[in-house]
């Protein structure tokens, strides 16, 4: 395969093993990517990101997100790159305040609760409040000057929403549950506005230069008939797919009618 950049100059990549295996093509092996590739594992990440003096510090620093991004990539014979953020960037944009607390995950300042705190969100600006991402997303991709594809990502709306209404993680969700059965018109109105952020969000990185996007629904198994969130995945992989998705709409909506057994974790498109 060969793919485009973004700026539709031709390019042929070094290692275009992921690629290839998501266009359903000849491999002559399994391609090998980890979630989490740059890490605490790794004794340089972790130097840099005493640098950065906190996690949102490394990933809001485009240099220092290009510079973990490429660590694992230095040590061993993987197929990809992905792009060192985190999926919760776009709430952070609306307003909401991320941090990280040690050993309890991230937290929300501001969480959403109520219908007035719905009607005050609104689509980030990609080239303004997410714009380290995307300056991030294009340093890495220049540095790798062909080696491998880059992953770009984002949550999933349904997890977003959750992430939004619990102010951080939770054992049961018994917030955005209690949301959804007592007031799911107003959920819904969340998952409108996330699924906007979100397909506004996978545009951008690919427009910056990411090859393949994927849909990370971390909270997705709690989903059942009754709250019908997975449809937002259609709209996503609908209106971001410019060439191709491994998994479609059309699939999709084959998932959400055998709903529960098949819980999708991730949609990945390959192209420019």
């Amino acid at each position: 395969m060969h793919p485009i950049d973004s700026m539709d100059n031709p390019m042929t990549l070094k290692n275009d093993r992921l690629l290839r295996a998501f266009a359903r093509q000849p491999v002559d092996r399994t391609p090998v990517w980890l979630m989490r590739q740059a890490g605490r594992y790794l004794p340089e990440y972790r130097a840099t990101r005493a640098i950065a003096g906190s996690f949102m510090g490394l990933a809001t620093n485009p240099e220092l997100a290009c510079e973990v991004t490429l660590q694992p990539l230095l040590r061993f014979d993987l197929d990809a790159a992905i792009l060192f953020s985190d999926i919760l960037t776009i709430p952070d944009a609306m307003g909401l305040g991320l941090s990280f607390e040690t050993g309890e995950g991230p937290r929300f300042a501001h969480p959403v609760r109520s219908a007035a705190d719905i009607a005050r969100l609104a689509v980030p600006d990609m080239e303004t409040e997410l714009r380290y991402v995307m300056d991030a997303v294009r340093l890495i991709r220049s540095e790798l000057n062909g080696k491998v594809p880059l992953i770009g990502f984002s949550g999933s709306p349904f997890t977003l929403a959750c992430y939004m209404v619990e102010g951080g993680g939770s054992d049961n969700f018994a917030r955005v549950k209690a949301l959804a059965l007592d007031d799911p018109a107003a959920l819904h109105r969340l998952l409108d506005v996330v699924t906007e952020s979100v397909i506004a969000y996978l545009a951008a990185q690919r427009a910056a230069g990411a090859q393949a996007l994927m849909v990370f629904d971390t909270w997705g198994g709690m989903l059942s008939p009754h709250l019908p969130a997975l449809r937002k995945h259609c709209r996503v992989a609908t209106a971001t797919n410019a060439r191709r998705w491994c998994c479609s709409a059309k699939a999709m909506r084959r998932i959400w009618k055998s709903w529960p057994p098949v819980a999708p974790k991730a949609l990945a498109w390959t192209g420019p």
